[in-house]
């Protein structure tokens, strides 16, 4: 039987030619299983709901607030998604009742990045629940919450006595005053201060949001003359 014999140096000889084709091959196999189409499942997607139907506002968040999303595509751009920050954005331009559902679509599927080769195959669940109340408008007056020992001559006077409160209808139909307190003696001893109204609660506006507060002090007691003090 023939022996093949290898020529002393073939391994070595040119080493640093044959590690970089070597290097090479390697590159292109990578390339080539990176073009490889596969899937992908996106865990707890969470949904944003953007409302510009300036009429209502959203009670509370999407139904469920996350969604699971299956997505096809090279490898290489599904190994850029799994690193991605995903997140399923629901326009809703027009409101026309207090509960709806909308079908979740593909197009609302924001990457965080740039995937153009990447298909959505299904999302899970496929429809969100949405709820919502009609914005309600109306003025309400100011009252002002004295602290514990502070006196006043007369009942302060507020300027504007009423303001404007914005919100979910049920939030601001509750409202029967927005209260500016009053805790600090020196305020209430300068006679006119301005002071910031507390805040009503969340989703609720109130415009200004500051108030003008006229105060009479109460009068110091003077001595009388013959009171017998020296």
């Amino acid at each position: 039987m023939k022996r093949i014999r290898l020529r002393p140096g073939l391994i070595t000889d040119s080493w640093e030619l044959k590690l970089t084709a070597l290097g090479l091959s390697v590159l292109l196999w990578a390339a080539v299983k990176s073009e490889a189409t596969s899937r992908f499942t996106m865990r707890d997607v969470p949904v944003e709901v953007r409302v510009t139907d300036g009429a209502w506002v959203m009670v509370g968040g999407a139904d469920p607030a996350t969604v699971d999303v299956d997505v096809r595509g090279p490898v290489r751009e599904l190994i850029g998604l799994a690193f991605a920050q995903a997140m399923l954005v629901v326009p809703v331009d027009d409101v026309e009742d207090t509960v709806e559902v909308y079908r979740t679509r593909a197009e609302w599927l924001e990457y965080g990045g740039r995937f153009e080769n990447l298909r959505v195959d299904e999302m899970e669940p496929a429809a969100l629940r949405l709820r919502f109340q009609p914005l309600e408008r109306r003025m309400v007056p100011v009252a002002v919450r004295l602290a514990n020992g502070l006196q006043t001559a007369a009942r302060p006077v507020i300027e504007p006595a009423h303001v404007l409160v914005e919100g979910r209808r049920d939030y601001v139909a509750a409202l029967d005053s927005v209260v500016v307190r009053v805790s600090d003696l020196a305020a209430v001893l300068d006679g006119s201060v301005r002071l910031p109204l507390d805040s009503v609660r969340a989703g609720v506006r109130v415009r200004p949001i500051e108030v003008d507060v006229h105060f009479e002090p109460v009068p110091e007691p003077s001595l009388e003359a013959g009171s017998g003090i020296r």
